[in-house]
């Protein structure tokens, strides 16, 4: 008997539960479907007053010249640049795409506005990446000094004399 006395009390207590998820879920359907007043539309001759007031157009933004250098790091890596795509990126910096491997153009491809900023800036930015600073780009791009297999093999000690 009180098995079913405790059967029927976790029945009522499942069903009490069940009964309050349906009336929250009610209103919050009924919140979120809602419709308010509409805004009024603003009058003709406020939108001509937009127009007039508006300046030249602002010099382009970091996020502008980041998306440039993340486009120009993306075409180099693919090997298909586009002339317009260079004049957007500053000179300094397409120098820096142009010396990087293909790993490093797409780390910087698929980086942050943020990353390559800092990155640029001489912060933590992009992992991997070839630091932002002149010298470090014209090391890079110099060709390392050719060695030859038998001055190695005469270093390790493998080839003798004659």
């Amino acid at each position: 008997m009180k098995f079913l006395a405790m059967l029927r009390a976790a029945f009522a207590a499942v069903g009490a539960v069940v009964v309050r998820f349906v009336r929250e879920g009610g209103r919050l359907v009924r919140r979120l479907v809602s419709i308010g007043a509409q805004p009024v539309p603003p009058a003709p001759f406020e939108i001509a007053e937009e127009a007039l007031m508006e300046t030249a157009p602002a010099a382009p933004k970091v996020g502008d010249e980041m998306e440039a250098i993340r486009q120009l790091a993306a075409s180099l890596a693919a090997g298909s640049v586009r002339p317009e795509q260079v004049e957007k990126v500053p000179s300094n910096a397409v120098e820096w795409l142009r010396v990087m491997p293909r790993s490093m153009l797409c780390r910087v491809a698929c980086a942050s506005d943020s990353a390559i900023d800092r990155h640029l800036h001489g912060g933590p930015g992009v992992k991997g990446v070839l630091v932002f600073d002149r010298d470090a780009v014209l090391d890079y791009a110099r060709p390392a000094p050719r060695r030859y297999l038998r001055d190695v093999m005469g270093e390790m000690g493998l080839m003798q004399s004659a």
